[in-house]
């Protein structure tokens, strides 16, 4: 009861509520981000032995969230489990992208690699028609 009475003081502080909870085993309030328009959940129960949880779509929100609860608390360390499946998947989209880019990067290297050989090819084979008195093998190589 108490853990949930110093949440309560830390959300009427944070957020300049008044927030009476009906039910001194449980607290429960739910907020619309003003930046995202995303709701923030904030649930507390006794059974889970004082474990707040927090939901939201928005990682940054829950951070701050978070953070500030923990600094009003005194927590310096707090083990957390966070699950943001749509940031997940942004993420996972983007590493495959950054895999096909190194792809692509390796084989335009091979490809400069290759070309560059061709040109000294070339030019080695021009020196020596040049060396030969052939100029028409060497403008052919150059």
């Amino acid at each position: 009861t108490e853990r949930i009475n110093r949440v309560i003081m830390w959300i009427n502080n944070s957020f300049n509520i008044e927030y009476r909870s009906v039910n001194s085993e449980t607290l429960y309030v739910a907020f619309i981000s003003l930046r995202t328009k995303q709701p923030l959940i904030i649930k507390m129960t006794q059974e889970a032995g004082g474990q707040v949880q927090m939901r939201c779509d928005d990682m940054e929100v829950v951070g701050e969230v978070v953070q500030d609860l923990c600094t009003y608390l005194g927590v310096t360390d707090v083990e957390c489990v966070a699950e943001f499946p749509h940031e997940m998947e942004v993420l996972r989209s983007l590493l495959l992208k950054v895999d096909e880019y190194n792809a692509l990067r390796l084989r335009l290297t091979a490809d400069v690699a290759d070309t560059s050989n061709t040109v000294k090819t070339f030019v080695i084979r021009a020196e020596d028609a040049r060396m030969l008195g052939d100029m028409g093998l060497m403008r052919k190589m150059y």
